[in-house]
Formats: structure tokens, C-alpha cells, sequence
């Protein structure tokens, strides 16, 4: 069965599921009051059976589009019941403009949600502030929101990441070099990923 995510956030949706035919899936940013919406298929993946079978594992859409939701959103810093991004999904394939209309609540609701996460986002960039002085402190997340909400803070400077990155999609700080986010899983460098399974060497961070 199709369904379709939907996504108010003003930044980039690029979820990996290893394993899965198609194994990315991405959604772009979306603009101050619009939305973006991706349709997600069944999949399926393949798993080694008896006398050296592959079995063909189905993957209903509905389990995928429930996974990328709550793994982007619960792994995402200042994240709580009333605070998170405006992302979720819906039964049945629909373009932008139809789920603007039959969904229009819902949107609405999520990006109420969504302004409490930013808010959450911006009071906990003003702690690390004042605990630091130092910009690097502070995620690009946080600075986003702080511009979404057309605050001014001292600290919303985009800073261009050096050897102490963070993971641009929750913020979290990379330990060396790891090519995926121990704490949200995303693939931060993917050609470094490929080698390094390919070698079978652990890639979390």
C-alpha cells in the first residue's frame, strides 16, 4: 500500500535504509508556509535462506514511512510530545497541493509542534552560550531555528564545520571521523560508509 510523507521542515530529509530496495529516501526543504511530500511504495529486502536460497522479505510502505518519521523525529535535539518536526505521513498517495487541502489541519497542528521544537532548539542554544561564549557550541539546527522564528541572538552565526563536527541533521557531536551519527543514524559521509562495509568494520560513531 502507498503512502505519503509529509514534511513542513525548512532543511533537507535524507533517510537511509540499508538493506531496502530503494535504500534512500529523500525529501527536499521545504519553504515558509508549504510543504513537500513524498510517496513511499512497499519495498522489500533479501535475506540468505536454506541450501544458499535468498529469500525475497516484503516491506509494506506503511512500516517504512512509520520508521522514517519516528527515527528522524524522536532523534532530533529539544524532541518531545508537543515539540518536533513537522513530518509525518498518511495512508494513500497524494501530490503537494492535494495534501494541502485534505490535510490541512494536520499540518497546521505539526506546525505548531514544529514552532515549540524550534523554540525548545533556540533556549538550549542560549544555554550552551552562556555556558561557552564559543559559536561551535551551537548546531546549525539551532541557528536555523532561530532565524525560522526571526529571533536575533549573538550566537546565530553559521560557523563551517571544522574537525569537531557535528551531525548536520540532529546536531550531535561526531566522534573522529565516522562516516554515520551514533545518534540518529544518518550517513554523514557515504562513499567512506560503502568502503568500510564493504570491509566489514563497524562505521557508528
Amino acid at each position: 500500500m502507498k503512502t505519503t510523507l509529509i514534511s513542513a521542515i525548512p532543511r533537507k530529509i535524507n533517510e537511509f535504509a540499508p538493506g531496502l530496495h530503494p535504500d534512500r529516501y529523500v525529501i527536499p526543504p521545504a519553504e515558509r508556509n508549504d510543504i513537500q511530500v513524498l510517496v513511499v511504495e512497499d519495498s522489500f529486502y533479501y535475506k540468505p535462506g536454506l541450501d544458499n536460497t535468498t529469500d525475497k522479505i516484503p516491506v509494506l510502505g506503511e512500516e517504512i514511512s512509520r520508521s522514517i518519521v519516528h527515527g528522524y523525529n524522536s532523534a532530533q535535539v529539544g524532541y518531545g510530545e508537543d515539540a518536533c518536526p513537522a513530518l509525518f505521513w498518511v495512508e494513500g498517495e497524494y501530490t503537494k497541493e492535494q495534501a494541502k487541502l485534505k490535510f490541512k489541519d494536520k499540518i497546521n497542528e505539526y506546525l505548531t509542534k514544529q514552532k515549540n521544537w524550534f523554540l525548545a532548539l533556540v533556549h538550549i542554544g542560549d544555554d550552551d552560550w552562556q555556558k561557552t561564549g564559543r559559536h561551535s557550541a551551537v548546531t546549525n539546527l539551532q541557528r536555523m531555528a532561530c532565524k525560522e522564528l526571526g529571533f536575533e541572538r549573538d550566537w546565530c552565526i553559521e560557523v563551517a564545520p571544522g574537525p569537531s563536527n557535528r551531525c548536520p541533521v540532529c546536531g550531535t557531536a561526531l566522534k573522529g571521523d565516522f562516516p554515520m551519527c551514533s545518534n540518529c543514524k544518518s550517513i554523514i559521509n557515504p562513499k567512506k560508509y560503502a568502503e568500510l562495509q564493504k570491509q566489514g568494520i563497524g562505521v557508528t560513531g
